[in-house]
């Protein structure tokens, strides 16, 4: 609503915030492309509905709602702009991650942790369920029992690399998900592990397909947004 004072010279322009705001919160409650989004997430239409409409009581929750969504349209639509590199998919999950999560702590907070601690933040929510499907289907391709299998924070690390190798032209074709799950053979993928200091490139094998990935990810990010309802 627009209020015009017709007492000066000059018009003065004044909003009605709060009716602007319901405005808004009635197109999102209307948008039936975004209740289908969250659908997929809940047991049923009325919980997705229900999540939304508790998402909408605060300004932080709204923008955390509405990045998820919107990285993933992105993140699912990037094969039409170079099929088979989910490493390119992978920049928009990031994004979905580190958002959501900067947005759950204070600025300070997101200074101090820097881009991967934020992202590893939004990690620390992840369902158990998740936790252990990630460290069943990524692996690192050695027999060596004692360094083969990954930890969340390594997973989370190569996901990062991935992201950077993609995002400043070092290359993203060496890393790949898994998109047949009949293959007579492991998917041999390229990664980095350790720390920063100590980083070293390795053989993984990944059996995840782009859906299973994009899915924890959007099921954390619910977790990360529950934290802000109280």
């Amino acid at each position: 609503m627009v209020k015009f004072d017709t007492g000066t010279y000059m018009h003065k322009i004044s909003f009605d915030w709060k009716a602007v705001d319901s405005v808004f919160k009635n197109d999102i409650l209307n948008d039936v492309g975004l209740l289908e989004f969250w659908r997929n997430y809940f047991a049923s239409r009325e919980e997705a509905l229900e999540f939304v409409k508790t998402c909408l009581k605060k300004l932080s929750t709204r923008r955390m709602m509405l990045r998820v969504k919107s990285y993933v349209d992105i993140s699912d639509n990037m094969p039409l702009v170079k099929k088979g590199r989910p490493a390119l998919q992978v920049i928009f999950l990031m994004a979905l991650a580190e958002g959501v999560a900067t947005l759950k702590m204070t600025k300070f907070e997101s200074i101090k942790l820097g881009s991967l601690g934020t992202i590893r933040s939004f990690f620390r929510c992840l369902l158990a369920e998740d936790k252990i499907r990630l460290e069943a289907r990524f692996k690192r391709a050695l027999t060596t029992f004692r360094y083969h299998k990954l930890g969340i924070n390594s997973i989370v690390g190569i996901f990062y690399q991935a992201r950077n190798d993609a995002v400043h032209g070092y290359g993203y074709w060496e890393f790949f998900l898994e998109y047949n799950s009949n293959r007579d053979a492991d998917l041999l993928v390229m990664g980095y592990v350790g720390t920063r200091r100590r980083r070293r490139r390795v053989p993984l094998v990944v059996k995840m397909t782009y859906e299973e990935l994009r899915d924890i990810f959007v099921r954390t990010a619910i977790e990360n947004i529950r934290l802000k309802f109280n």
